[in-house]
């Protein structure tokens, strides 16, 4: 009898065991569901309220995405600009032209004792004898008639006009003059009217007629 007292006895507590293990187990897998769906709510709740406080902190910061738009310059391109080049071109033409021709005046005699006068009036406007230096080298104011006779006729040249040049001898100046000289001197001749011949003194314009032409 003890002996049967004694297998209940440890038959009821194995039985006991496993209910207890049965319920330790599932225990244990309650507690591993809580667990996850503990976890569940929390990252649930934890995204919530990240999702709210983002956008709440997006409500009170909003800032305008930028836009970006396209804008479109106009470049000015310069065009190439071309440097004229000089060109040289040589042009012939032929041009007749008429070159006067220098005909030599042949100087004439005076037609008349006034045109003579004349002509001398206005010589000594335009007189401006050329002093000659004498032997010495010493150009003086004396004995110049050969410049004076010299310019006159040059003069008379100038107009188309004929007067040579004389010399004469003492005597013969104080004869048509009526000065005594102590050399001899060199006057002008003027053929007038084709046939009359007058003595003329550059240096006192004096006429003096000295001859008629047969």
């Amino acid at each position: 009898m003890p002996l049967l007292r004694d297998k209940q006895i440890i038959s009821a507590g194995t039985g006991l065991l496993r209910q207890m293990r049965l319920a330790g187990l599932i225990l244990g897998v309650l507690m591993v569901v809580a667990g996850y769906f503990g976890l569940v709510m929390y990252y649930s709740r934890a995204n919530a309220q990240s999702e709210v406080q983002v956008r709440y902190i997006d409500r009170f910061n909003e800032v305008p995405m930028p836009v970006y738009i396209p804008q479109v310059k106009v470049v000015e391109v310069p065009m190439p600009y071309e440097v004229p080049v000089p060109v040289e071109r040589v042009i012939t033409k032929e041009v007749k032209v008429q070159v006067p021709v220098e005909v030599p005046v042949i100087p004439q005699d005076f037609e008349s004792l006034d045109e003579l006068k004349e002509f001398l009036e206005m010589a000594r406007e335009e007189f401006t004898p050329h002093l000659l230096p004498g032997r010495d080298g010493v150009t003086q104011f004396k004995n110049q008639c050969v410049a004076y006779a010299r310019t006159l006729r040059d003069l008379a040249a100038r107009y188309g006009k004929s007067i040579s040049i004389e010399i004469v001898s003492p005597a013969e100046y104080e004869r048509w003059f009526g000065r005594h000289i102590k050399n001899e001197h060199a006057l002008n001749l003027a053929i007038v009217g084709k046939t009359e011949m007058y003595w003329i003194e550059p240096s006192t314009w004096e006429i003096r007629h000295r001859y008629y032409i047969p």
